[in-house]
């Protein structure tokens, strides 16, 4: 799975008017592309992407539709360091628009104190990221 195949441009949230009821958002959203892991229970493990991250949750596209409600282990690689596990709920997982793909929104659910800060740290890296790379263009 690679970025062109993600139709990540202005069209990476296709969905919007289906989205809108789950759109109200508690934390600030920051548009990324990173790998993650996503495992249901008893199912395999899927290889996803990452494309928005909040302190609350994130988004990912994946191959494989979840049902909404329920709870997933998320493992975020983050380069050459140790990759960030969660815990979260579907929130909805719907297709994407002219794709393979469906949009699975998650929100985390109960973290230890180290994830937490771990999480943290990843989401102000980004925003720090971001934030100089929009001072440089």
């Amino acid at each position: 799975m690679n970025a062109e195949n993600l139709d990540m441009g202005d069209k990476h949230l296709a969905n919007q008017e289906t989205l809108s009821a789950e759109n109200r958002r508690e934390h600030k959203r920051f548009v990324m592309l990173e790998y993650a892991k996503i495992k249901l229970a008893d199912e395999a493990e899927s290889s996803s992407v990452l494309v928005d991250l909040s302190l609350g949750g994130l988004q990912l596209r994946s191959r494989h539709q979840y049902e909404a409600g329920s709870i997933v282990d998320v493992s975020i690689g983050r380069g050459d360091t140790e990759p960030i596990a969660l815990k979260a709920e579907v929130r909805y997982s719907l297709p994407v628009k002219k794709s393979d793909l469906f949009a699975t929104g998650l929100k985390f659910v109960t973290m230890d104190e180290a994830s937490t800060h771990k999480w943290v740290d990843y989401v102000h890296n980004v925003f720090k990221d971001q934030g100089e790379n929009l001072l440089a263009d």
